[in-house]
């Protein structure tokens, strides 16, 4: 008797985990605050400075401010998550044409939908940059970690240090592209199965990069 009712609260838990978990991810980028200043005479002058991003390989580049991020793909469906699924979403990053080199730190995402409180708190994330391939692959052996090296931790938690954005070889060229790949999972844990909270559930996770000179 025993046994049977382990077996059916087990039951319970996928199918009340398999009703489906809605994820949507959006990525966003952003200039901070500078100065430049040329003294001498009565010259003075700015130079150019703006980092732009690519989900679709590098085919299409362009800027994102804080309202209109821009959304990453993912490598398989992220809209019927269950406790146990992993996915993974390319993205690349580079200074304008003309931009002056940047340094670029990863902030820990903001919320909105359904899952707020619940489904944003049991996902977890890690990135990795360099990475030629978005997959699992990408994050064995020794990859170069923007966040997560020491495992994968909550969304909301933002890279711990920068990574540079090289200037084009020339003013007319724009940047060489940083590939970064990101990595979602919502881990198999029987507290994330039993949880009536979690399925059927949205959200919109919004990071922001945020690039100086």
């Amino acid at each position: 008797m025993l046994s049977h009712r382990k077996q059916q609260r087990k039951r319970q838990r996928r199918a009340l985990a398999a009703g489906g978990i809605v994820l949507g991810i959006g990525a966003v980028l952003v200039a901070a605050s500078w100065t430049d200043r040329v003294l001498g005479n009565s010259d003075f002058g700015s130079s150019k400075f703006g980092i732009e991003s690519s989900t679709d390989g590098g085919s299409t580049w362009s800027s994102h401010p804080i309202g209109g991020p821009n959304s990453l793909v993912f490598t398989s469906t992220a809209t019927g998550l269950v406790p146990g699924s992993v996915v993974y979403a390319p993205l690349q990053l580079r200074v304008e044409v003309g931009s002056e080199p940047a340094s670029v730190a990863l902030q820990g995402a903001s919320f909105s939908g359904t899952g707020v409180g619940n489904l944003s708190t049991a996902l977890r994330y890690r990135v990795v940059r360099n990475a030629l391939t978005c997959d699992a692959g990408a994050f064995a052996s020794s990859p170069a970690f923007v966040v997560g090296a020491g495992g994968a931790v909550a969304l909301n938690v933002p890279a711990p240090s920068s990574f540079p954005l090289v200037a084009g070889a020339v003013p007319t060229d724009a940047g060489p592209a940083v590939p970064l790949c990101f990595e979602i999972s919502l881990p198999a844990t029987d507290a994330n199965w039993s949880d009536a909270a979690l399925p059927n559930k949205t959200l919109v996770a919004n990071w922001p990069f945020v690039g100086t000179m």
